[in-house]
């Protein structure tokens, strides 16, 4: 398909396929992941290309209009919705690696990119870059993806660890069937497993100095587009699907969404148990992740 002719034309194409989606809603919960049918639409419609380099084929689409075509992704079936928003946004922060790793990711401007940010692996430095080891969970839209921006910690033995997002072929890592959930259970967000996997020096981005703004690229380091902060477009990729599912939403679903709704597990039963990151986890990565931005990690609350 040829390029959108402006901003309208992409968010038409998007709401459009929303009969489709939403057809296809309750087999994506069902075998909890996005059918294919689903994956090839938005492909064609252009939605994977929105934060790739034109360099590359992509459209390099304004925020404005980005949260508007994901919204009626999310309007028609929650879990295609937040995949969609998920590898879009991990285009953008491949676009921020070194140009030498993005000629390798982007192969095709319909390449999808996914990405974890828990830095449950570690990377151990070699001549040639890093070895990464380990399992990274809520790999979400994993079975469909070309790449994974696996996030890596790199143990210094003195003071916080530093914080890496390394580049990986989807074929160099192993996924887990571990998805069981009743809320975007049809997200495919499983955990993804490294083992003794290579990444070249030139597929690796540091966090802290990304979060602060500095970021390898050079063919982008001077395009505004990708000088906008990363956190705040998580903050309008997001929002889009928030905007998508919420009943009311003019033109948007007026019912109980079967694919809708957070990450809620289920009771574990044999062979389909899943894991949440235990509170403390979740503080420990918070405090992983502020640390590599040069923050300092919050003090729990001990009340008033």
């Amino acid at each position: 398909m040829p390029a959108p002719r402006s901003d309208a034309d992409l968010v038409a194409r998007v709401h459009a396929l929303r009969p489709l989606i939403s057809e296809h809603a309750l087999r994506t919960e069902e075998q909890r992941r996005v059918t294919a049918e689903v994956v090839a639409a938005l492909t064609d419609a252009g939605v994977y290309r929105m934060n790739v380099p034109r360099r590359y084929g992509g459209y390099q689409t304004r925020p404005r209009t980005q949260v508007d075509a994901l919204a009626e992704v999310a309007a028609a079936c929650g879990s295609a919705g937040f995949t969609a928003l998920i590898q879009a946004g991990c285009a953008f922060i491949a676009a921020l690696f070194p140009d030498e790793a993005q000629d390798e990711i982007f192969t095709s401007p319909d390449v999808r990119v996914g990405g974890t940010l828990v830095p449950d692996a570690t990377a151990v430095a070699t001549d040639e870059g890093y070895v990464v080891n380990g399992t990274s969970g809520f790999a979400t839209g994993c079975q469909d993806a070309d790449w994974h921006l696996l996030t890596a910690r790199v143990e210094s033995g003195e003071g916080p660890p530093e914080v890496l997002w390394t580049a990986v072929p989807m074929a160099e890592l192993e996924v887990l069937e571990d998805w069981y959930v009743s809320g975007l259970a049809g997200s495919g967000s499983n955990s993804v497993v490294a083992r003794d996997v290579l990444v070249p020096a030139h597929r690796v981005l540091p966090v802290g100095p990304l979060l602060a703004g500095e970021f390898p690229s050079k063919a982008n380091a001077d395009d505004p587009f990708y000088r906008m902060p990363v956190l705040l477009m998580f903050c309008a990729w997001t929002a889009s699907h928030a905007l998508g599912v919420a009943p009311g939403r003019p033109g948007g679903v007026h019912r109980a969404h079967p694919s809708a709704g957070h990450h809620v597990h289920l009771p574990p039963a044999a062979a389909r148990s899943h894991r949440h990151p235990s509170p403390v986890g979740r503080g420990r990565d918070e405090g992983l992740l502020r640390r590599a931005a040069g923050g300092r990690p919050r003090r729990p609350d001990r009340g008033r």
